[in-house]
């Protein structure tokens, strides 16, 4: 396995871990019946707004949480997104790294 193989695999896994996490939040807010009925206000004099998110579990296109694009423009999400992620690939790089160094241990102890 070369290197670009692993850095490739690692990345799959933060933003695996990412959708996980994203998932989970969007789940709970579109099960929670305040959120459900909250406005961010875009122009409060022209009484424009986005709801966070329909309740019931049903989001129409003009709710915050209904897609990535939506959150990107009316948020700082495609930041916030990206630095999770970094710090993910960090974290499993990581967690790897450790594997690998438990193993060569393992090894060097049992020859």
């Amino acid at each position: 396995m070369d290197k670009s193989t692993i850095e490739k695999r690692i990345l799959e896994k933060a933003e695996e871990r990412f959708s996980n996490l994203k998932n989970d939040v969007f789940k709970k807010v579109r099960e929670n019946e305040l959120l459900g009925s909250l406005k961010i206000f875009i122009d409060k004099d022209k009484k424009e707004y986005v709801r966070i998110c329909g309740t019931g579990g049903y989001c129409p296109g003009t709710d915050l949480f209904n897609t990535d694009k939506l959150l990107e423009e009316k948020t700082n999400f495609k930041e916030v997104k990206e630095e999770i992620i970094k710090e993910y690939v960090k974290e499993e790089t990581d967690i790897l790294l450790e594997k690998l160094d438990a193993l060569r241990y393992f090894f060097s102890n049992n020859q």
